[in-house]
């Protein structure tokens, strides 16, 4: 018996063994991920970093491929990759075919399609996450630029979405329903590529490679549609819809990776309305499925994912707006949560955002508080629980915060976009995860959405803000802490010069940062045509400094050169320049004449026969070769210039002439010379007074003591003892004249005026002569009596009754022997009719003496000249020239109009017009009449500036100043049209029927009925606008117009035709489609307030197809076709 104890507890003992044999040989054919380089969390992790991983048994090379271990940069994608595995020490090691991004958060999943060399997976899943060397960053940021995007932008988010290297941006706009694909030239300028229609009120982005064919996808939340959207890219960053995928209500916001660990990105996302979060696992194509909703508080708003408790799985945080808290979710590593714990943060939490903060090894939480005004910072204790250790200053309403290394520190950083500022707080960590902020960056209004990427190339991350209600993003560039070499220009064309001619050109070097300054060591060249100035610069931050460089050609021919300049600068330390430039001769053209008449110089000559020829330019002087520059003609057909002024007479002028090109200046023309003499007409400078003139003859002014005395001294007849002079002055209205005669035998007693003593006085508003008197010339003679003042006054003029009917025109006269006549001639009068440019005029002055022997006159003094025709034309007469533009100080002002509607007409009147000036109104920069007019009836548009410019000064009133009466909150209401041939549908975005009245017109006549916010036009051509009214306020608006035609609405951009029939349709509708897009094809078929009553996916594999579709159940009305992937336009149909 004992011995059969002993037997049985032997072989228990054995089989004990055994178990505990098989089970250790069972647990280690399973192997596990032991260490992995760089360590998990890591940030600043340089390009030649070894990425590597260890496991804690042998592994089957042959399983180590891109299909079981997935690399995916967080900007670029999944990397290619090569593996290398080392037995001894059980360790792979990976290496990217390409360099990740600066600042990129690189994912590596390790799947359970990796196995021992015995055959056995992976026991688990394994995934980490670091983050790429950013340490050339200040973290002192500059607006860059505004980029226009779509109705109410509420997110945004960074890829390289065409493959080019260079990080993009797609931003949702909530307000459009559509997603804005802003594409990067490569230097961080941005151009809108695309904006695809999505549904409604897009909330949040998530991109990603959702297919794995190596282009970065984007998955949408929307708040108004309770479904996901993903959207699959070409390569190229055009994308095309493919599925949508149901999900809870009033979605906020999504976020993206692999949850399951099997090397396809998943899904999260924050339910707001139905207090959940839902997980959508992807099947590696781009298809997911929703499998759980997991419950969190109340309100969830924003959700972020990372590994929180260090297991090698993507856990999540979720923040609640409506119980002030976040819920940590934690992944069992299979894509199954159960919610740990809810951390309480501050009032309002909008936003929620994920680092190592204390450089600790694991990843806390920052939370923005819309309510608080300020960021709550949680810290992880390695194992997934968190503590709130501080709440850091923002600014106004903070409702969006994104972490990385702004200042280069080593260290993560904040940026907090605060919606209620319109700026964005950057907030720097000491690296121990306490925070203080540095600086408020303005951008526009209502910013909702801040990320980071490096969009210049230069070794920083830059900043993208979403701006909700200025429909735009702005780019916030970070500046270099290190020397960071900027030329603005890298390339000097000199053009063509002529032999031995020089050119000098500069090359401006910007030193872009803001610590550190930039040395240039060297700067090189071969060709001494081109002369460098230095060789060595110093360049202190934020400075511009510049290279001259000098190009002497001293033989024709191409000269082409490069400068080599080497610096300290981290981004191109060899930097080169290309310089260029030719010589050729360049003729001169042949002086033909130059002649003297009229006072003026007239130099003529040949046009150049050289078709490169632009214009010339004419130079003057006193002593032979000139240098000094008259004038340059705008082009090569003026070969002529006069000279009216500054001439002196009696000098000889000499003159020379040279072409002009794009490149270079002739040289001088032969010398040609001219006796200048001006004999035959007098000119006299008059000075504007800012004294009062009174009219009585006294001249008590200090003006007359200042004018200067001119000699009437040209004699015709009998004139003994007869001597005169006058004096003239003017001001804004006025010209004064003051005339002294001193006459031994006064008479005014002869048969009439004119053979009586009488003063004459001869005026030509302008500097032409004529052969008769014109409307605005003038000839006043006044009798030599203070008695006859009013009686005493006629004339030769054809208008003289408008000058003596003047209020303003004066003469009064002091009697004696020496007696004295002060005139006030009005210059509105004078120059009405005339050609007058406020400067110049035409003048004599006759004094007529009667000795008394008989009744006719004996003698006649003159100013200018002593020819007896002055009175019956206009050509001996003397130059006055007003020293001061008599309107260069008359700014005109137009009288201002109130209590108007816009599209109302009204006349628009000047205060004070001067009769003869030359008035021309405008609409913006659009003149609004041919000739001039101090008066204008106009149509006034709300969103127009009107002035009026004086022709002859050049003076421009200030705009014309409209106090309107009270108009609609949308002052411009935006409409839109869609759909043709059959039927074009109108409408506009301002759809409160509560607080509009709507009137639609056609060709400027109201539509009867058309009192909607849409309306359906049928084929029905014309123009078409909105009037829209509001109670309460005084005026409508109105929108822009849109013209249909016969051409309208068929054929598009992609060549594509679309129509329908039959419209209206009774029980089918007819889709006929001809285009060029071969793919998946979504139809969609909604009524006019937006609701999908048919939604399906076609593959269009024919250039034409005809789509049908039952619409025997659909009430009777107008319904919407939209095909999203041929136009952006909706179709209409009408169903009976």
């Amino acid at each position: 018996m004992r011995k059969d104890i002993i037997n049985i507890i032997n072989i228990k003992i054995i089989l004990m063994l055994l178990l505990i044999i098989f089970t250790f040989n069972f647990l280690k054919a399973s192997p596990s991920v032991t260490h992995v380089n760089p360590l998990p969390n890591k940030h600043n992790v340089t390009s030649d970093s070894i990425i590597s991983a260890t496991f804690d048994v042998d592994i089957d090379s042959t399983t180590l491929n891109m299909n079981t271990i997935k690399v995916v940069g967080s900007f670029t994608g999944i990397y290619a990759c090569k593996f290398k595995y080392n037995a001894s020490n059980r360790t792979v090691v990976i290496t990217p075919d390409s360099l990740f991004k600066t600042g990129e958060i690189v994912s590596i999943t390790i799947t359970r399609g990796v196995k021992s060399s015995s055959g056995d997976s992976l026991s688990s899943p394994f995934l980490w996450q670091f983050s790429m060397l950013n340490n050339k960053g200040s973290g002192k940021f500059l607006r860059k630029i505004d980029i226009g995007v779509n109705n109410d932008p509420s997110n945004c988010v960074t890829s390289d979405f065409d493959n080019d290297g260079n990080i993009d941006i797609a931003v949702s706009n909530w307000g459009s329903n559509n997603v804005s694909i802003l594409l990067n030239n490569s230097n961080g300028s941005f151009v809108i590529s695309s904006n695809i229609a999505v549904n409604i009120n897009p909330s949040s982005l998530a991109p990603a490679d959702f297919n794995n064919d190596g282009n970065i996808d984007l998955a949408m939340s929307y708040w108004g549609s309770n479904n996901i959207s993903i959207l699959i890219n070409n390569g190229k960053g055009n994308f095309s819809y493919s599925s949508d995928v149901k999900v809870n209500s009033k979605s906020r916001s999504i976020t993206s990776t692999d949850f399951d660990g099997d090397g396809n990105i998943d899904l999260a996302v924050a339910n707001t309305d139905s207090n959940n979060v839902s997980i959508l696992i992807n099947n590696g194509s781009g298809s997911f499925s929703k499998t759980s909703d997991i419950r969190v508080n109340l309100n969830p708003i924003s959700v972020i994912s990372a590994d929180f408790d260090g297991d090698g799985d993507m856990d999540i945080a979720v923040v609640n707006n409506g119980s002030n808290n976040v819920s940590i979710l934690i992944n069992n590593g299979s894509g199954s949560f159960s919610k740990t714990s809810d951390i309480g943060v501050n009032s309002y939490p909008m936003s929620i955002t994920s680092a190592d903060f204390d450089d600790d090894g694991d990843i806390d939480l920052a939370v923005a508080n819309n309510g608080s005004n300020n960021v709550s910072i949680l810290i992880n204790n390695g194992s997934g629980s968190f503590s709130k250790t501080s709440d850091v200053e923002a600014n106004s309403y903070p409702c969006s915060v994104t972490s990385t290394d702004f200042d280069g520190d080593g260290d993560m950083d904040m940026a907090v976009a605060n919606a209620g500022s319109d700026n964005v707080s950057i907030l720097i960590n000491n690296g121990s995860g306490s925070f203080s902020k540095t600086s408020d960056i303005g951008v526009n209004s209502n910013p909702r959405s801040v990320t980071s990427a490096d969009f210049d190339g230069d070794g920083d991350m830059d900043l993208v803000v979403a701006n909700k209600n200025s429909d735009d993003v702005s780019i916030l560039s970070n500046r270099n802490k290190e020397a960071y070499i900027k030329l603005l220009n890298n390339y000097l064309n000199f053009g063509t010069l002529n032999i031995g001619n020089s050119k000098e050109l500069y090359i401006k070097i910007y030193n872009d940062c803001t610590d550190s300054t930039l040395r240039i060591i060297n700067i090189t060249n071969r060709n001494n045509t081109f002369k460098i100035d230095k060789t060595t610069l110093n360049i202190p931050p934020e400075s511009t400094d510049s290279i001259k460089i000098t190009f002497t050609p001293m033989s024709t021919g191409a000269y082409i050169d490069s400068i080599e300049i080497n610096s300290n600068a981290i981004n191109q330390p060899n930097i080169m320049v290309n310089l260029s430039g030719k010589c050729v001769i360049l003729l001169p053209p042949s002086i033909s004449n130059v002649s003297s008449s009229n006072c003026q110089i007239i130099i003529s000559w040949y046009k150049s026969t050289d078709t490169s020829v632009l214009n010339y330019r004419v130079y003057f002087g006193t002593t032979n070769n000139p240098t000094k520059l008259l004038k340059e003609t705008s082009s090569e057909n003026d070969t002529s210039v006069v000279i009216t002024s500054g001439l002196i007479n009696n000098t000889t002028y000499y003159f020379r002439v040279t072409a002009i090109n794009s490149f270079a200046e002739s040289n001088y023309s032969g010398t040609i010379s001219l006796l200048y003499k001006c004999n035959q007409n007098k000119i006299l400078t008059i000075f504007k007074t800012s004294d009062k003139i009174t009219i009585d003859g006294i001249y008590n002014e200090q003006s007359w003591q200042q004018a200067k005395t001119e000699n009437i001294e040209q004699s015709i007849g009998k004139v003994d003892g007869l001597s005169a002079n006058f004096k003239m002055c003017y001001d804004e209205k006025n010209i004064y004249v003051l005339v002294s005669v001193t006459d031994p035998t006064p008479n005014v007693d002869g048969i009439t005026t004119w053979n009586s003593d009488n003063t004459c006085l001869y005026l030509a508003m302008d500097t032409l002569n004529s052969t008769s008197y014109r409307t605005g010339d003038w000839q006043i003679r006044k009798v030599a009596s203070k008695s006859q003042n009013d009686g005493g006054i006629d004339g030769n003029s054809k208008n003289l009754n408008a000058l003596l009917s003047d209020p303003n025109f004066k003469v009064e006269q002091v009697d004696g022997a020496t007696y004295v006549q002060e005139w006030q001639l009005p210059i509105s009068t004078l120059a009405t009719n005339a050609n007058f440019n406020g400067q110049w005029f035409r003048f004599d002055i006759q004094i007529t003496d009667n000795d008394g022997t008989s009744n006719e006159r004996t003698g006649q003094l003159f100013w200018n000249s002593n020819a007896n025709d002055q009175d019956i034309k206009i050509k001996n007469h003397g130059y006055i020239y007003m020293k001061e533009n008599i309107l260069s100080n008359i700014k005109p002002y137009i009288f201002p109009v109130n209590d108007i509607c816009p599209d109302s007409f009204v006349t628009l009147n000047l205060k004070d017009p001067i009769s003869w000036a030359q008035y021309t109104w405008y609409e913006d920069d659009s003149a609004l009449n041919i000739t001039s007019q101090d008066n204008i009836k106009v149509k006034l548009r709300y969103d127009k500036k009107y002035t009026v410019k004086e022709e002859i000064s050049g003076n421009v009133s200030d705009p014309l100043n409209i106090i309107w009466n009270t108009m609609p909150d949308v002052t411009n209401p935006k409409i839109y049209v869609g759909g043709g041939p059959e039927a074009y549908y109108f409408a506009t975005d301002s759809k409160d029927s509560t607080k509009y009245k709507y009137q639609w017109y056609v060709n400027d006549s109201p539509i009867k009925g058309a009192n909607k916010y849409y309306y359906i036009a049928g084929k029905n051509y014309g123009t078409y606008y909105l009037k829209l009214s509001q109670t309460g306020k005084e005026c409508p608006s109105f929108s822009s117009k849109i013209t249909i035609n016969n051409n309208s609405g068929k054929i598009s951009d992609n060549h594509t035709s679309i129509n329908l029939y039959p419209n209206p349709a009774h029980n089918e509708i007819n889709i006929k489609i001809y285009s060029e897009y071969k793919g998946k094809l979504n139809v969609q078929i909604s009524d006019l307030i937006g609701r999908i009553l048919f939604s399906n996916i076609i593959e269009k594999s024919d250039y034409n197809i005809i789509v049908k579709i039952p619409v025997n159940n659909y009430a009777t009305g107008y319904y919407i076709v939209k095909l999203k992937e041929l136009s952006s336009e909706p179709y209409i149909f009408y169903k009976k």
